[in-house]
């Protein structure tokens, strides 16, 4: 299908070459039809005249002469007579043959003998000569034509039949004239080729004009709509489709379109927010839950049922984070620089009782100071504490889980576990998506939620195998220049 830009532009590209084939062929039409009439004109001049000094001394013979044979007609001296009467008259002129006919259509006369006798009566132009009395001519292409001085070739020729009339006004045949127009028809055709490329150039430059000047104008409000449109999605809600400087014609589209948006971004709304508010109602019970557990007399019940309850609040946290996430993701755009290497560090002092308690390790290595990203402290945070805790859950008992930081925005998690498979190195990153842990703990937003933080942020995130086995976790944050001071980044969390 084409688009609509390039549909216009080849439908005013057809449109232009019709008008100018028309207009030149036109032209033309006009050039040979006003080239016949005055060929006509001056073949009829020059009829009365062959005919005024040929009648006054052969009429007699040519209204009677229709009965003779062709041989007669060639033997007759009249015919002489009137073939060097003819020739003398027209020395000067483009004529090229002179033929006189009877009324019947026989050939009483012609300057090529051997026509002499033939009979044209079943000529059309010789009709309305001989039975209208009219003048009538044609223009022709010859390749080949018996002339006075011979054989021509290739020729333009305007033939004239005129109807004889005898003093009663009586038609008694029928004079002809050849004229060669050669010259002129080659001039006509001349300036119509001359005529064709400079409207070629014109139309060109019209054509440029309107495609590229008017039609892109016209088009470049659908573009930036179109553009608007490709921007617009869960993340980007509020954002409509402009109205101003639209074309009349697409604006009722425009409207619906983004009526289509309001609607769908209430509904967005509403299923955040119910998240959000589901989320919440949660945690109450869940924490009332958990402090009935420490009444209960059975301490191995209780241990069991607050691990439950433990995965539970995760799961209720790691909602809350979605929803946050979903209102955040524009303003995390903007949000003052983070330290990516207090983030780091601050994670690792929070989890490693966590990883103590599992006989595991945390370590920090790589760049040493300040690594300033762009991002939100708190959502960053919640980031690399999930790929950590991960770490964490994939790593074996005495192995150590390190992030490793580079001064290009980069922090690695590297664990010594099973690693990821290449084939669900793209699926881990989907919501709910457990692998071969269905039963496991967790409802699998951990990861989704990573990489939801991390795109929102600008940032890129990969898997990889780690050396020596395990699985390497990078993300990729966007540096930026440590313009604030270290207030001012603390302040950052207060998004």
């Amino acid at each position: 299908m084409l688009r609509i830009h390039r549909f216009l532009a080849l439908a005013s590209a057809i449109v232009l070459l019709l008008a100018l084939a028309m207009v030149a062929w036109f032209y033309y039409q006009q050039a040979v039809r006003n080239l016949t009439e005055m060929s006509t004109k001056h073949n009829i001049g020059i009829d009365r005249i062959l005919l005024n000094t040929v009648w006054d001394r052969y009429g007699s013979y040519i209204a009677e002469a229709g009965n003779l044979d062709s041989a007669t007609l060639r033997a007759r001296p009249e015919t002489q007579s009137i073939d060097v009467a003819i020739r003398a008259l027209t020395a000067n002129m483009h004529v090229l043959k002179v033929k006189i006919y009877s009324k019947e259509g026989i050939t009483i006369f012609s300057t090529d003998q051997p026509q002499i006798g033939e009979d044209y009566s079943n000529s059309a132009a010789f009709m309305t000569a001989a039975q209208d009395g009219q003048a009538s001519s044609a223009l022709s292409l010859r390749d080949r034509f018996s002339a006075f001085s011979g054989e021509v070739f290739l020729r333009d020729i305007v033939e004239t039949y005129l109807p004889i009339f005898d003093d009663n006004q009586n038609i008694v045949g029928v004079f002809e004239v050849y004229t060669d127009v050669t010259d002129v028809k080659e001039r006509i055709d001349q300036t119509t080729i001359t005529m064709l490329v400079g409207l070629v150039g014109i139309f060109s430059a019209l054509y440029g004009v309107l495609v590229f000047g008017i039609m892109r104008r016209a088009i470049a409000p659908i573009k930036l709509a179109s553009k608007c449109a490709a921007e617009i999605g869960p993340r980007s809600s509020g954002v409509r489709l402009p109205i101003q400087g639209m074309p009349r014609e697409i604006m009722p589209l425009i409207v619906a379109t983004n009526g289509a948006l309001d609607r769908l971004d209430r509904a967005l709304d509403s299923q955040r927010q119910f998240s959000a508010d589901a989320a919440h109602e949660l945690l109450t019970p869940l924490a009332v839950l958990r402090a009935h557990l420490d009444t209960l007399k059975d301490k191995s019940v209780a241990s069991a049922l607050r691990e439950d309850v433990d995965a539970m609040t995760d799961v209720v946290h790691q909602l809350l984070d979605l929803a946050e996430l979903e209102s955040r993701s524009e303003a995390m755009k903007d949000a003052e620089p983070a330290d990516l290497h207090g983030v780091c560090a601050e994670v690792i002092a929070t989890l490693a009782p966590l990883a103590v308690r599992d006989k595991k390790q945390l370590a920090l290595t790589g760049s040493e100071g300040p690594i300033f990203v762009k991002g939100c402290v708190r959502m960053l945070n919640r980031a690399v504490r999930n790929l950590i805790e991960n770490a964490l859950a994939h790593t074996p008992s005495g192995t150590t889980v390190e992030a490793r930081l580079n001064q290009n925005g980069e922090v690695r998690v590297i664990d010594q576990g099973k690693g990821v498979p290449p084939e669900e190195r793209d699926a881990i990153f989907h919501r709910f998506w457990r692998g071969d842990q269905k039963n496991g703990p967790g409802a699998g937003l951990g990861l989704s939620i990573v990489k939801r933080i991390v795109e929102s942020m600008g940032g890129e995130i990969a898997v990889d195998d780690a050396p020596g086995g395990g699985a390497v976790f990078t993300i990729h944050l966007i540096t930026v220049e440590p313009d604030l001071n270290e207030e001012a980044v603390e302040r950052s969390p207060d998004l």
